[in-house]
């Protein structure tokens, strides 16, 4: 199931506000705010988009990230076909590049050439099988490996800011 990938580990994630507007101090997701996962699904290198708020979208339609104790949805979650992605995992090193089309993103930087983020790893154990750790460069809460809805979700108001230079 691609839509958990991360659960496995040996993930980069990149997470945006897209839209302008959007109150930063939000605990939960808006409409624009994505999550990009670059990771391996199924042997194979994947970028996974996943659109929190999609105005619109029917509840049935929505995918649940489940726990004993809460549910969490996403909206709209796709694999990115434009995504040109090489892994390179070694004994004690992963390493990835990626090139995206800023598009798939729903992204312009014209639009909005500054704009809330994070960016982090989720780190697997040494199979590779399952995630051991999340580290991110803005949010010091994401620790939690062990709650599903936890880790499916995103707090924008712990994201640092990004601005496209030109």
């Amino acid at each position: 199931n691609y839509a958990e990938a991360f659960k496995h580990g040996d993930v980069v994630d990149v997470m945006l506000e897209t839209k302008p507007g959007l109150d930063p101090r939000r605990e939960s997701a808006g409409p624009g705010d994505i999550r990009l996962s670059l990771t391996v699904v199924d042997g194979k290198p994947a970028a996974i988009l996943y659109d929190f708020v999609v105005p619109g979208t029917p509840a049935a339609a929505r995918v649940p990230f489940s726990s004993p104790w809460r549910t969490f949805y996403v909206d709209r979650i796709t694999l990115l076909p434009s995504a040109q992605i090489m892994v390179a995992r070694r004994a004690d090193s992963f390493s990835l590049e990626a090139a995206i089309p800023l598009a798939a993103l729903h992204l312009d930087p014209h639009q909005m050439p500054t704009l809330r983020g994070d960016v982090g790893r989720v780190l697997a154990d040494q199979t590779g099988t399952r995630a051991v750790d999340r580290v991110y460069w803005s949010n010091p809460t994401t620790h939690i490996v062990s709650d599903l809805p936890s880790e499916a979700a995103v707090q924008p108001s712990l994201w640092g800011t990004f601005s496209f230079g030109g």
